[in-house]
């Protein structure tokens, strides 16, 4: 069930009792350093007139709100099943339950379609079977993952749904490093060619594929950075390896603070996502964000990114990440030229708040 509410001015925005519209979001900004998604939401969701708190377990229990919103409940299914784990497991949908007894509505953002990393498939199961029925709206960052969505999950075409984009990331990060001065302290000079990868490095982010696929790339003017925190040993290991062997293979294995995100992002010509598998991609709306053009695969939603924001700024590719399609990218981003800055205007925040408090709205 696709719903699409008409945005509301803030004045619209009391609650059932005339006063404001409450929502716990689970997170709001308790990852603002990481994942400054959820805080740039709850800001454009304030600016709209209503009050957003950080999810604890006891404000869900003992508070009254009118929307509990969820982003990434998927957290609570592991690889484990520890009496620890099974216990934050049940201890997160008995205080839902007891919010949604109160009269709240529970809303799901789908970033993704379940666990990155495969979990316990028993205890993903049960997630599902419990998460479902609790939901009384779900939001969809794309037309394209909601269709996947609903194919994989059928129930969820019962539940009103609402398709919202993920917002750019503009103001979540300092951008004062201009290109050149980003390449001198990095020690790269302005006529060599950088790709990047930058963000947390998981497996499905298929990084070692790229590292691999660079390496076979003959060009001396060719440079690769990977920045980010190498979640296993034995993927660094791995990455470790290639950049062992390829003294233009740079690693820097290590969280990117807000500093260093423009000093990695504003050093490359071009940022390469070479992800196995991606419903919604952060990572290729931050890089647009510091206007780089991002090669990504044609999964998930991001042919719906590139209709968006142009094929000038986002490449597709099929299959496995090669150096043929490294060199095909490479050719035509270098050779095309393009506006300065992406065209994030249908990104923009207040736009997706008002969105998001429509959503609110219709579910209550």
């Amino acid at each position: 069930m696709l719903v699409r509410p008409a945005p509301g001015p803030a004045a619209e925005t009391p609650g059932p009792v005339g006063r404001p519209v409450c929502i716990l979001a689970s997170p709001k900004d308790r990852f603002r350093a990481t994942q400054p998604f959820h805080a740039l939401l709850a800001g454009s969701v304030e600016a709209q007139g209503m009050v957003v708190d950080e999810f604890t377990p006891r404000r869900c229990l003992m508070g009254r709100y009118d929307i509990v919103h969820l982003h990434h409940p998927e957290k609570f299914v592991t690889r484990s099943l520890g009496a620890r784990d099974l216990a934050r497991f049940g201890a997160f949908f008995s205080v839902l339950r007891a919010q949604r007894a109160k009269g709240a509505r529970i809303v799901w953002t789908a970033h993704n379609e379940g666990p990155h990393e495969p979990g316990h498939p028993l205890l993903e199961r049960l997630y599902w079977r419990l998460l479902l029925p609790l939901l009384d709206g779900v939001i969809y960052l794309s037309e394209s993952s909601r269709a996947q969505l609903v194919r994989s999950k059928p129930r969820l075409s019962r539940i009103p749904g609402f398709v919202i984009p993920h917002g750019d990331f503009r103001t979540a990060y300092a951008n004062g490093i201009d290109r050149a001065t980003a390449r001198q302290r990095l020690g790269y000079t302005g006529t060599e060619r950088v790709l990047a990868f930058v963000g947390n490095i998981r497996a499905y982010k298929n990084v070692a594929a790229l590292a691999r696929a660079f390496a076979d790339l003959p060009d001396p003017d060719l440079r690769l950075l990977i920045a980010g925190h190498v979640h296993t040993a034995e993927l660094a290991a791995e990455i470790g390896m290639v950049a062992a062997r390829d003294p233009r293979i740079r690693l820097i294995d290590a969280f990117v603070d807000g500093d260093d995100m423009q000093l990695y992002l504003n050093a490359a010509d071009l940022v390469v996502l070479p992800f196995r598998r991606i419903l919604n991609s952060g990572s290729a709306i931050l890089a647009l964000s510091f206007d780089r053009p991002v090669l990504v695969p044609d999964l998930g939603s991001l042919r719906e990114l590139q209709g968006l924001v142009g094929a000038d700024w986002v490449q597709l590719f099929r299959g496995e990440i090669s150096p043929d399609i490294l060199r095909h990218a490479l050719g035509r981003f270098l050779s095309q030229p393009r506006p300065p800055r992406a065209p994030l205007e249908s990104l923009a925040w207040e736009r997706i708040g008002e969105q998001t408090a429509a959503a609110y709205r219709a579910v209550l």
